[in-house]
């Protein structure tokens, strides 16, 4: 059965598609063409043979707004002819319709002659089929790549976005009408979301091209948290404050390392802010997962003594370049190694160090000598370092440890009961 007036419908049918995919006009039309050009040459794909003496292409033109197909086939010469009885033979095979045979007896080599194709006379309905199926991948094709262009600039940033799907593997969330794919193995434990929610995740990966989302997410990656930071913290998306080093077991616990490049701004202090009031939207987003701000020290012995809260060292002895040995009292020593020895684990992440903890008792008993450790009162302006607890300011070089207390989330929702105790 012959398809009676197609052009028109499928041209706005494919119009409409495309445009619902952000697909520009002047796209639709060079995809639409390019469609017809494929689906036209698998439909006189006898006529491409090598052996043939006439070459068909196609010219190919679409008029969007009137949904016209205006096709002609463009014929070129590539062997002479020898006589015309083969011309004759030629004719009846490929349907020349040529209006006499001394048109294509006055042809040179590489000459073309143009005939008027017309899409009604196809006789079966794959054609239009086979040109949307077509049309359907490029404009797919087409999509990705505007995907990709619009988001390659959101590549290691953070971006807001809802869960729109709970799968047995991963998420999928939905960000400016687009697909985000989280794993949960970019995950930590805590992580457990539910259709609805809206999530901060850290873009790692735009892809150009994938079967399924583009954009590709973690909640897992370090620099995730440095991006929580930025966000949260004035001082540190002004790069007033620097994360210098992160070590993290996410769902567990995450240690910074923090400087200042201002004299008068204290970098943990300013993190946290009075009472963590800071810190807390950061650990909100984290669902709970404890974190402990530490500032930074050339100072290796002093930079471990501070990394080791809520522990304490009394001293340190550097075996060799890699390893240090870390003497503790009695009381100290299993807050020093954290629960499972997590704690002591993500501070030699931290430093880069191999670290064996010891009591005082074992370190006496084994002869191991170790200078103890000291930790300054650092600044002697302390008191006008900004976004610090009035109290700490005011009693700072008498009372180091709760300065380290407070440097340690950890211990966040009793901050206010140890204040009491002490003062």
């Amino acid at each position: 059965m012959k398809i009676k007036n197609q052009q028109k419908k499928i041209v706005e049918a494919l119009k409409s598609f495309a445009e619902l995919k952000g697909i520009t006009k002047e796209e639709i039309k060079k995809l639409l063409e390019e469609s017809f050009q494929k689906a036209l040459n698998k439909e006189y794909e006898n006529d491409l043979e090598n052996k043939e003496v006439m070459l068909p292409l196609f010219d190919i033109s679409i008029n969007l707004d009137e949904g016209k197909i205006s096709i002609k086939r463009k014929w070129i010469l590539t062997d002479k002819i020898i006589s015309e009885e083969e011309i004759n033979i030629k004719k009846n095979i490929n349907n020349l319709n040529l209006e006499n045979l001394n048109v294509l007896e006055n042809l040179k080599i590489d000459d073309y002659y143009f005939e008027d194709i017309d899409l009604n006379a196809i006789e079966h309905d794959g054609f239009f089929l086979y040109v949307k199926q077509l049309f359907t991948q490029k404009v797919s094709e087409a999509e990705k790549v505007k995907i990709y262009e619009k988001f390659i600039d959101y590549k290691d940033q953070i971006v807001k976005a809802k869960v729109e799907k709970v799968a047995l593997t991963h998420y999928l969330l939905s960000y400016q009408d687009n697909v985000i794919f989280l794993s949960k193995r970019e995950t930590s434990k805590l992580d457990q979301f539910k259709f609805g929610d809206f999530v901060y995740v850290y873009i790692t990966k735009i892809e150009k091209s994938s079967r399924d989302a583009q954009i590709i997410a973690s909640r897992k990656n370090k620099e995730f948290i440095v991006k929580l930071l930025e966000k949260e913290i004035e001082d540190v998306a002004d790069n007033v404050i620097r994360v210098e080093k992160i070590a993290r077991q996410p769902g567990f616990k995450t240690k910074i390392i923090v400087s200042s490049s201002l004299e008068e701004v204290d970098p943990v202090g300013s993190i946290i802010g009075v009472k963590g009031q800071k810190i807390r939207p950061i650990i909100d987003e984290l669902r709970g997962e404890r974190i402990d701000i530490i500032e930074y020290s050339k100072d290796i012995d002093i930079q471990i003594a501070r990394a080791v809260i809520p522990g304490k060292i009394i001293g340190t002895k550097k075996v060799s370049d890699e390893k240090y040995i870390l003497v503790t009292e009695e009381k100290d020593f299993l807050s020093v190694l954290g629960k499972s020895g997590l704690n002591i684990k993500l501070v030699a992440n931290l430093v880069d160090k191999k670290l064996d903890v010891k009591t005082k008792k074992m370190a006496d008993e084994e002869k191991v000598s170790y200078h103890r450790i000291v930790i300054p009162t650092a600044y002697q302006n302390r008191s006008n370092r900004k976004n610090f607890s009035k109290i700490v300011d005011e009693n700072y070089d008498e009372n180091y440890d709760l300065l380290e207390d407070l440097a340690s989330i950890e211990e966040y929702d009793d901050y206010d009961q140890e204040l009491d105790k002490r003062y």
